[in-house]
């Protein structure tokens, strides 16, 4: 069968013999391959660790990208429904309908005569139901502003506190959403749908 060199000591115990030039491990060998092994060890560690930090980075930033579409179509929604007055062919906003217009906060009546408002505070998107101090809903969390900015019925920039609100034609609405080192800014345009 097979023939190992082995050799007889005390009371027919066998122990195999050593060929010739067959050695064992030195101390200094052993070393050097667990330290090798350790270096190796921490290359892959680091590339994991690293892959495990790109999937958590994509995984906020899809979030916020998520959670900023949700609240924009809502908002988008809401703001398209601004009230008008009608006036001979025409229908534009007065101080009933848009009752507070600043650059960071919007308050209106919609066409069912609901009072609504949006703005951003302690980290998030609110939606005001109803005009007075009724609890808000949170559209999104993780906002860090929402600025508003108004078009006039030509394209120019409508100038809050300087121009009246019946010449607001067109709403624009952006948004900065920020989670850790992510940061995602969206922006839309509205134009309300009674405006004519």
């Amino acid at each position: 069968m097979f023939n190992f060199p082995v050799k007889k000591i005390n009371g027919g115990v066998y122990q195999l013999k050593k060929a010739a030039g067959q050695g064992g491990f030195t101390l200094l060998e052993l070393i050097v391959g667990i330290v090798l092994m350790g270096i190796i060890a921490s290359i892959v560690v680091t590339v994991l660790f690293q892959g495990v930090q790109a999937v958590g980075t994509l995984d906020t930033r899809n979030n916020l990208k998520t959670n900023g579409t949700l609240a924009f179509e809502r908002l988008s929604r809401e703001l398209r429904l601004v009230r008008c007055t009608t006036v001979g062919l025409t229908c534009a906003p007065q101080v009933a309908d848009i009752t507070n217009l600043t650059a960071t906060e919007l308050r209106f009546n919609n066409v069912f005569n609901e009072g609504k408002g949006l703005r951003a505070a302690t980290g998030n998107l609110l939606l005001r139901q109803g005009s007075g101090a009724e609890p808000e809903d949170v559209l999104t969390p993780d906002t860090t502003s929402l600025v508003f900015d108004f078009l006039k019925r030509d394209g120019t920039a409508f100038v809050i506190g300087t121009d009246t609100v019946d010449l607001v034609w067109t709403i624009n609405a952006t948004i900065t959403l920020v989670n850790g080192n992510e940061t995602v800014v969206m922006k839309s345009t509205v134009h309300p749908r009674s405006f004519r």
